[in-house]
């Protein structure tokens, strides 16, 4: 196969890379007229090539995007619930659809799913590090205070 595709020029996108960079170097060679295209969430080769850091949906598209998943237009609660989730998941496309996923299968609007989400993290915080719930809601409620500002 490396032989057939050789001289072969090809766009070859490699999405969720966990390849060792000797691997990626291998690849390389094995299709010199080939352009890569390498995704993953930190840079995994430096030789040549250039790193480009893909931003978050704008606000408005995110919005756009988690209405469009769920099939219907968001509340006003709701709109508020996707402003915080778009900036905890930094925009994230992805993330967003999963979201939208897991409210649409609970059958369950945007900001009584974000509550629930909310309150297990607390209790998986609560459990791993030993402080009670109502430290982790000051920590919690100081970061997002600190981070506005």
């Amino acid at each position: 196969m490396q032989q057939a595709l050789k001289e072969k020029q090809s766009l070859v996108i490699l999405n969720g890379l966990s390849l060792e960079k000797e691997e990626i170097e291998w690849l390389m060679a094995a299709l010199p007229k080939s352009t890569f295209l390498l995704v993953s969430d930190e840079r995994l080769y430096w030789q040549e090539g250039a790193d480009i850091l893909l931003p978050g949906l704008p606000l408005e598209a995110a919005i756009a995007l988690l209405q469009q998943d769920l099939n219907r237009a968001l509340s006003a609660q709701e709109q508020t619930a996707a402003q915080w989730l778009h900036q905890s998941l930094s925009g994230n496309p992805l993330q967003l659809r999963r979201a939208a996923a897991q409210i649409k299968t609970r059958n369950t609007t945007l900001d009584s799913w974000l509550v629930t989400v909310q309150a297990q993290q607390r209790q998986a915080a609560t459990a791993t590090t030993g402080f009670s719930e109502s430290d982790i809601k000051k920590s919690s409620l100081n970061r997002a205070v600190f981070n506005t500002a």
